[in-house]
């Protein structure tokens, strides 16, 4: 059997797994949802797609370099993002797509083996 895992150095934020209580990212849990960059991963408050505000980004815009592609994880199902929220996202110059939760974090690892500017907001699969 040929492992087909990208080699990334230990501190390359992979999502390893997801379920209805978190995440497994870079072998650290994570309860609740989260924002993920290449480096790091932090909790965020937010369980509900219609609950999210462009603060909710915040430390996204002082990345260096810059955000080239946020995902935005739904949760169970795909959703879209208000479109104000879009357009604030957008406003920041990075591309933004909405698609379910698990659709997301295996997107954000695909991108991220890429070596592309990739972050992720994901809410829980099951807090839709």
């Amino acid at each position: 059997m040929q492992d087909i895992t990208p080699a990334t150095p230990a501190s390359v934020q992979m999502i390893q797994s997801y379920g209805p209580a978190g995440f497994r990212i870079a072998g650290v849990d994570y309860a609740g949802s989260v924002l993920i960059t290449a480096l790091s991963t932090t909790n965020v408050t937010v369980t509900e797609l219609n609950a999210l505000s462009i603060d909710d980004f915040n430390r996204l815009w002082t990345l260096d370099p810059p955000l080239e592609v946020l995902l935005v994880g739904t949760g169970a199902t795909h959703d879209v993002l208000d479109p104000s929220l879009r357009t604030a996202l957008k406003a920041h110059g990075v591309g933004v797509d909405a698609m379910a939760t698990g659709a997301a974090a295996r997107t954000f690892n695909v991108l991220l083996s890429e070596e592309r500017r990739v972050a992720t907001l994901l809410l829980l699969p099951l807090a839709h």
